[in-house]
């Protein structure tokens, strides 16, 4: 059998075997003809995107000893595996996150209920309720995180569903700036007013993210409330305050994953429902120091909608439940 040609050969960074090379083709048409079949993953930089293709060998049996190089584009397949896989591991922190967080509040009540029993003081039941308020917290925090999904179809006037979200967060002296010129975009309202009220409540609670809260942030703070400011970017909008900041050995992409915080009475989970309500509308979102201080969250990727679009805007559903 002789191998006729190779349509359109490139790409050098073939995992396994170089599929454009000639000999290694010849191989897979021979084994094809012998009913051998192997399927080769092949990979191909096609300007600014690498592609990825699985390479199978198919036998002519019209003509002896002629056979085919198919090539399937698996790139959307590859990147969607990558995101499962993703997410999956996102829940399987969740899931460890819960099981350890929760058992704390509910030791705590157990010890509460226990000396109200003993002493019959009122106090007691207070700090059960405040564990159970503890515990409602963090399964709403896990329904977010594991149990929505997100519904894109919405016009949404960013401007609004921020102020709205505002208005379902204790702020305390907190400032929120919603820039006039924040855009009209395709999304979905009620996941949006939760992203903004994971953002705000951050902000507020600890000064940037939640990776760098400590018992001493509430006193450090004192001086001053923290401004949160709402604006439209090149690509998208980013949620900027101007708390202490990010420090300069601060894992950038660890601040998102599920129960990443130096937080006592936090679970972690905020931020981790931020990224994933991002990717849900095709966003990304990435987190830099501010410059002059504070923390600068970018999202990018976002639909903007113009005309009679935008004018359907909304702001979703206050009395949605919020996440962290």
């Amino acid at each position: 059998m002789a191998l006729t040609g190779v349509s359109d050969a490139g790409g050098d960074d073939a995992r396994g075997r170089e599929v454009s090379d000639p000999p290694t083709a010849g191989s897979l048409l021979g084994r094809a003809r012998d009913g051998d079949a192997p399927v080769v993953p092949y990979r191909r930089e096609a300007g600014d995107e690498a592609r990825r293709f699985r390479v199978r060998s198919v036998s002519d049996e019209s003509v002896p000893g002629r056979g085919y190089l198919v090539f399937d584009d698996v790139t959307a397949l590859e990147r969607r595996r990558a995101e499962v896989a993703a997410a999956l591991a996102d829940l399987e922190r969740v899931a460890s996150v819960a099981s350890h967080d929760i058992r704390n509040p509910l030791e705590v009540a157990n010890i509460r209920l226990e000396a109200a029993r003993e002493t019959g003081e009122d106090v007691h039941f207070e700090k059960v309720a405040g564990a159970l308020d503890r515990v409602d917290a963090l399964v709403r925090d896990v329904l977010a995180v594991g149990g929505e999904g997100v519904d894109p179809t919405d016009a949404v006037a960013l401007g609004a569903v921020a102020a709205a979200a505002w208005d379902t967060v204790e702020t305390g002296d907190a400032v929120l700036v919603v820039d006039e010129e924040l855009p009209t975009v395709r999304g979905d309202a009620d996941r949006l007013r939760r992203l903004f009220e994971n953002l705000f409540r951050n902000s507020v609670e600890h000064g940037s993210t939640s990776s760098r809260a400590s018992p001493d942030d509430t006193a450090e703070r004192d001086d001053g409330a923290v401004t949160v400011t709402v604006a439209p970017d090149a690509d998208g909008f980013v949620v900027a305050d101007d708390g202490p900041g990010v420090p300069a050995n601060a894992n950038l992409e660890r601040v998102f994953e599920a129960g990443y915080s130096t937080g006592s009475e936090n679970s972690g989970l905020g931020l981790s429902i931020v990224r994933r309500i991002a990717r849900g509308h095709g966003w990304r979102v990435t987190v830099a120091d501010d410059g002059d201080g504070g923390a600068r969250f970018r999202f990018t990727g976002v639909e903007r909608l113009a005309g009679d679009d935008a004018d359907e805007s909304g702001v979703g559903d206050p009395s949605d439940g919020a996440g962290e």
